[in-house]
């Protein structure tokens, strides 16, 4: 579906390119010079009315922001366009050429700006995360605080390059003198905010959106000594998703900092949040180190206490936070001394490693192709994974739902990894329960560069050539048997908050070999006596 999107997109900009080379360049610049200008007031005027007037606690929330984006957008085009044509009714006369090819130019830039605007515009309506197959921006698991591009980008990235020229404009040329807050100061990254507000709960049944008197700022401190920042926020009853119960994931919580000039200003998303435990009623400390954890008000109560805690770069000043999207100004901000946060003072989640490296991790080991809890249907496989003429896994990659296939036939099922003649799979669970474990101990005396290796008892080295990762309802699979996975940085981040993920590697074994030992570099994670049977 990524694929046919992006040909979509580009289809779009080229129609109106081609629409407006054959109006001619005159017509073609008007129009164009109406799209900027309509884009400019329908971003002075969104959140005056999205937000202080529409966004009332109620169902049309989840579409107030992004319509009256939108809609503003189309309303001042139209406007705009026909105020020009009634005004300007004379053509200017160029050479064919010349006229067709600066009216394609013109007709170019204002498809950019109008497919990126509307994207964005879309964006802010309620819908899932995923769309066409495209997600854009959001969280990444075992980096909390960390945002990135996730999955297949666009081609032509319209959103970005209309938000960057709108940014532009907003500190130069039509910088607001009034108000003194432009675009880039103070809704920086429209385009990126339009997926991440969509990361929400469950991929887009979160709301997406804030009333301006749902939340109250009660205080923002420095930690002493530190780059972190804390921000004790009072949700009120309003901010419930649907009215039920508040879900606020870390993509839709921004801590903005000041900028001048033309500078950007720097953003930070939170690594983690405090807030009373609902069994003894004292702080607890939270992580959003994987995309499950969801700071989420109690049960049964209107309002709920939450203090988010930012790290950011040095030298950062905050201006203001932002939650779906809409801006609360920051109280002065204090001096915190580190032993007198609560946050430091609770924990909820985490993982000490009290093993002792190099003890027998026979239990870690299992010589089997099958992988566990997980037979998916043929129909099911995504292209970006190869499979046998048997139907097993040979390369690629995959994520999927491990969702029951009971329904479907075994001749169409795929449960097992396929294996070279001679070979035998061998799976050794490395998850933050198994003493196979690669982080703690081993993480702290191995460098990244180090290369994880299977020996058997004749010397023989063997690496990983894939992993399985289970998560929450999904399961995500990895095989390049051709060049394997050397390293730990090459396997997902194992959250440390949620002790009930699984991440197995896959080793292809020569058949009739004792294995001994597994190794990180030269580190020694830990023994066994395994007998690989021998292949036939």
């Amino acid at each position: 579906m990524i694929v046919l999107f992006n040909i979509l997109i580009i289809a779009i900009v080229l129609l109106i390119a081609y629409w407006w080379m054959d109006q001619g360049f005159f017509s073609a610049l008007l129009h164009l010079i109406a799209v900027i200008a309509a884009g400019c007031l329908a971003y002075a005027f969104w959140e005056p009315l999205a937000i202080d007037v529409l966004l009332s606690g109620g169902g049309f929330d989840s579409y107030a922001m992004g319509i009256t984006l939108g809609g503003l957008f189309a309303i001042f085009l139209v406007i705009l366009r026909a105020a020009s044509d009634s005004v300007i009714r004379a053509n200017i006369i160029l050479p064919a050429a010349a006229d067709k090819t600066m009216g394609a130019i013109m007709g170019l830039f204002a498809g950019i700006l109008t497919v990126g605007f509307t994207l964005t515009a879309i964006g802010f309506l309620q819908g899932p995360h995923e769309m066409m197959g495209y997600k854009g921006f959001g969280r990444q698991r075992g980096q909390p605080g960390v945002i990135a591009a996730s999955g297949p980008q666009l081609w032509a990235p319209v959103d970005r390059w209309s938000n960057a020229f709108f940014d532009l404009l907003s500190v130069t040329t039509i910088h607001p003198d009034i108000g003194g807050a432009p675009l880039k100061h103070y809704n920086p990254e429209l385009y990126k905010q339009a997926s991440l507000l969509r990361d929400n709960f469950n991929s887009g049944e979160g709301q997406v959106s804030m009333p301006s008197d749902a939340v109250n700022i009660a205080s923002l401190a420095k930690v002493d000594g530190t780059d972190m920042w804390v921000v004790q926020t009072q949700f009120k009853s309003s901010s419930r998703d649907f009215g039920r119960q508040l879900v606020l994931s870390s993509a839709q919580i921004r801590l903005v900092g000041s900028a001048e000039g033309s500078d950007a200003p720097d953003i930070v998303y939170p690594i983690g949040w405090v807030q009373p435990s609902a069994d003894t009623g004292m702080p607890a400390t939270y992580m959003f180190d994987d995309p499950a954890n969801f700071a989420s008000g109690t049960p049964g109560q209107n309002e709920s206490d939450m203090a988010f805690f930012f790290e950011a770069p040095s030298g950062f000043i905050p201006r203001f936070v932002q939650v779906r999207g809409t801006r609360f100004d920051l109280p002065d901000a204090t001096s915190a001394n580190p032993a007198a946060l609560a946050f430091l003072g609770g924990s909820n989640g985490g993982v000490k490693d009290n093993r002792q490296l190099g003890q027998p991790i026979d239990d870690a080991i299992d010589v089997s192709k099958r992988v566990a809890n997980f037979r998916p249907s043929v129909n099911r496989i995504p292209g970006s994974m190869k499979l046998t003429e048997d139907n097993e896994f040979d390369s690629g990659f995959l994520r999927l739902p491990r969702r029951s296939e009971s329904q479907t036939s075994r001749a169409l099922q795929v449960n097992a990894i396929a294996t070279p003649g001679g070979t035998q799979v061998v799976q050794v669970t490395v998850s933050n329960s198994s003493p196979a474990w690669l982080g703690g101990k081993v993480e702290e005396r191995t460098k990244p560069e180090d290369q994880i290796t299977l020996l058997d008892s004749l010397g023989n080295k063997y690496f990983p050539v894939g992993y399985y990762f289970m998560f929450g309802t999904e399961l995500e699979l990895k095989l390049d048997p051709q060049y394997g996975l050397r390293t730990t940085p090459e396997l997902p981040q194992l959250s440390p908050s949620q002790t009930d993920q699984v991440l197995v590697l896959i080793f292809q074994v020569t058949g009739g070999v004792n294995l001994t030992s597994l190794r990180v570099g030269h580190t020694l994670v830990g023994t066994m006596n395994v007998e690989v049977p021998p292949a036939f």
